[in-house]
């Protein structure tokens, strides 16, 4: 395996295992996680993107006209999320 293979597959389950982290911790804050997690790294970056998210309340919320109310939830769960998910990765 050359270098640059080897360090495609360390890459791959680092962003798996970061991903699945991310999952986790956003289940135990909403008591749901999303359905798909991916994770990109690059350089000092690493983005992790996720789908499908919202809780059913959420949901009605959006539906209803009140997506602001939904987004001003969720900016505080993240902020609130950060201290958990840079521990679990300290760890």
């Amino acid at each position: 395996m050359s270098d640059n293979s080897a360090r495609r597959a360390q890459g791959g389950q680092l962003a798996t295992a970061i991903s699945n982290k991310v999952v986790r911790v956003m289940s135990d804050y909403t008591g749901r996680g999303p359905t798909r997690a991916r994770t990109y790294l690059h350089d000092d970056l690493v983005t992790v993107l996720v789908q499908d998210t919202l809780t059913k309340g959420e949901r009605r919320l959006v539906e209803a006209g009140r997506a602001e109310v939904v987004m001003d939830m969720r900016k505080e769960f993240q902020d609130t999320m950060q201290r958990d998910l840079v521990r679990a990765f300290r760890n």
